[in-house]
């Protein structure tokens, strides 16, 4: 049984009758409860994070020794747009995989960075249950008071997927402006570097 039909068993008594098509189910704001943040605090407190991203920079490692490896993570480069992202592993739950995307979140905005958007969409695809949470992190709006406006990692974006409650991947993205009017951004991997704890 899928978890959209056991959900619906449990809710109203009966089974949601199967379909092919897509459907939107919610659409909100995400915004952290109390007590996910203090579950957050007493997780990352404990050194719970640890293991998870060392997983994530060993895979990284194997990546980087080579290009064609079958590993678990990857990258994307051009000069518009930088990113990585990994695959959820059965290892570490769904929680934990969230509290990873938010211990990412904190450290953009221990670099200066204000979470602009947060959203979460669940849709239903061939009877499975997908959630997809999307963060959109810029600069502050006074930093366009300077000239060059600064972008440093330009405008980062953090993708959570879930399908039916396990961590599908998390993916970070950075897009860059190439206009004149803004700095230079800095070299990707160093935000890398800062989110991975290398």
């Amino acid at each position: 049984m899928t978890l959209i039909n056991r959900l619906f068993r449990e809710l109203f008594g009966q089974e949601k009758e199967n379909s092919l098509e897509d459907e939107q189910l919610v659409r909100e704001t995400i915004v952290p409860t109390q007590f996910f943040l203090e579950e957050y605090e007493q997780w990352a407190q404990a050194g719970l994070h640890n293991d998870l991203l060392v997983f994530v920079r060993e895979q990284r490692a194997i990546r980087q020794a080579d290009d064609n490896a079958d590993c678990n993570y990857f990258t994307f480069r051009s000069e518009a747009s930088n990113g990585f992202y990994f695959i959820g592993e059965e290892d570490w739950s769904n929680k934990d995989h969230s509290f990873l995307v938010h211990h990412f979140s904190k450290l953009l905005l221990a670099e200066g960075y204000v979470l602009n958007n947060a959203r979460r969409d669940l849709s239903q695809k061939d009877g499975k249950l997908i959630c997809n949470e999307d963060f959109y992190f810029k600069l502050p709006l006074s930093s366009r008071m300077q000239s060059p406006i600064p972008q440093l990692w330009g405008n980062v974006h953090i993708e959570h997927k879930i399908i039916d409650d396990r961590s599908n991947y998390i993916k970070i993205m950075a897009n860059v402006y190439s206009d004149r009017g803004y700095e230079k951004a800095r070299d990707f991997i160093g935000l890398e570097e800062i989110l991975l704890g290398l």
